[in-house]
């Protein structure tokens, strides 16, 4: 029984460690969404909801 429990509680440290290096490495990244690209998404999720339309100019 004492087994089971260090290997869960061992597991559970385990599965924590991971989460954590796992958000640093998000955190750390170059990688990652532009001002462009927020702004895109944000224009498209507002028209869609809104039926705004977005009128180029000629």
């Amino acid at each position: 029984m004492a087994f089971i429990k260090r290997k869960k509680e061992q597991m559970h440290q385990n599965n924590i460690v991971y989460k954590k290096n796992r958000l640093q490495s998000i955190l750390l990244s170059q990688d990652g969404m532009g001002v462009v690209e927020v702004i895109l998404i944000i224009v498209g999720i507002l028209t869609t909801y809104y039926g705004v339309s977005i009128k180029c100019i000629t």
